[in-house]
């Protein structure tokens, strides 16, 4: 589950990530930091051939993986790269992207994973906005008219399950003076006085959501793109001596990292992992951390794939889960925490 909601306060961002000016600054971003790299580990280079004492943050920049050279994008790879789709219908055209977030912000809600906002097709189809309260008159007449979209609208935003338009409109009627919409709460209308919402609602759709889309343990051909990008998978791994692991799989889609280190001047949300055992199976040692990639400050990456290892031991069987919590950036933005558990059958 989430633990925020991307709002409409976020769309400014979205449109000016849909700019040259955003792409000159992360294309100079990138640049920038690679150079910074690069002074660092020839320093580091030099103080080893002369004997001398490397710093922590020198002796991981000496052990660093040689790195690709930086490639300036044009605005046309970065916007396919960014949003495919809107690419197609956009090209380069920054006005009309500016223009296409403008029209349609009064429409747009969360995508599934709470990180973008995406317009609701049914909601733009009636030309009401689904802050405006008049959205719920209408689906209850939808509804009275046989059209199933009535009852689509009225479950998506609020927390209430009835069967018939009268019940709808009863309960609309009632509750009107005292109803607001939340963005932040999940674009939801909600009723301003004690017990009158059903939050269990929200309760049973997130494990309704679980069981549809259940994490998988197996990495082959899973994709990441701006929208998700993150993907975690897990396994059980036997060693050489016969002893088990928990693997956890990060994909990181390209240009994107998580956070491995912070320093203490960064707002950022550093990747954390617990892990939950079956009767009979305990962690054998600390967990195995992956490499990370070092910056200008304490703060360090996750980026491309990575594996997180925990030894176990015991003869239990059952479910091992490692519960993290995760917060995926680029240049241009940074995407809401997410936490999330990944389950594997021992």
């Amino acid at each position: 589950m989430n633990e925020g909601i991307v709002t409409r306060d976020h769309l400014p961002m979205t449109k000016w990530a849909c700019t040259r000016k955003a792409n000159d600054y992360i294309n100079e971003t990138n640049l920038t930091f690679r150079q910074m790299i690069d002074s660092v580990h020839a320093v580091a280079v030099e103080k080893k051939n002369k004997g001398e004492e490397l710093s922590r943050f020198e002796a991981i920049y000496l052990d660093m993986p040689q790195m690709p050279p930086v490639v300036k994008k044009s605005f046309g790879q970065y916007l396919k790269e960014r949003n495919p789709k809107l690419y197609e219908v956009f090209g380069t055209d920054e006005a009309a992207y500016a223009d296409y977030y403008e029209k349609n912000a009064p429409y747009m809600r969360p995508d599934l994973r709470g990180y973008e906002l995406v317009i609701d097709p049914e909601v733009r189809a009636l030309g009401i906005p689904n802050n405006d309260i008049r959205l719920l008159d209408k689906a209850i007449e939808l509804m009275e008219q046989g059209n199933p979209d009535g009852k689509t609208i009225l479950e998506r935003y609020t927390l209430k399950r009835f069967a018939t338009p009268a019940e709808w409109r009863n309960w609309l009627n009632i509750h009107r003076p005292r109803m607001f919409f939340t963005e932040a709460g999940g674009y939801l209308w909600l009723v301003n006085e004690k017990d009158a919402n059903d939050y269990s609602v929200l309760a049973a759709e997130a494990v309704s959501a679980q069981a549809v889309a259940p994490v998988p343990v197996n990495n082959d051909n899973l994709t990441t793109d701006k929208d998700n990008p993150v993907v975690l998978t897990a396994r059980i791994d036997t060693r050489a001596d016969g002893k088990k692991e928990y693997v956890l799989t990060m994909k990181i889609h390209p240009g994107y990292h998580t956070y491995a280190r912070l320093d203490p001047a960064d707002p950022y949300i550093l990747t954390t992992i617990e892990m939950e055992y079956p009767a009979g199976v305990e962690a054998d040692g600390d967990m195995i951390m992956p490499p990370f990639q070092p910056t200008s400050n304490a703060t360090s990456y996750y980026v491309d794939t990575v594996e997180f290892r925990q030894p176990l031991k015991g003869n239990g069987k059952g479910e091992i889960g490692a519960k993290i919590r995760y917060q995926a950036c680029d240049h241009s933005e940074s995407k809401l925490t997410v936490t999330t558990t990944v389950k594997v059958t021992l």
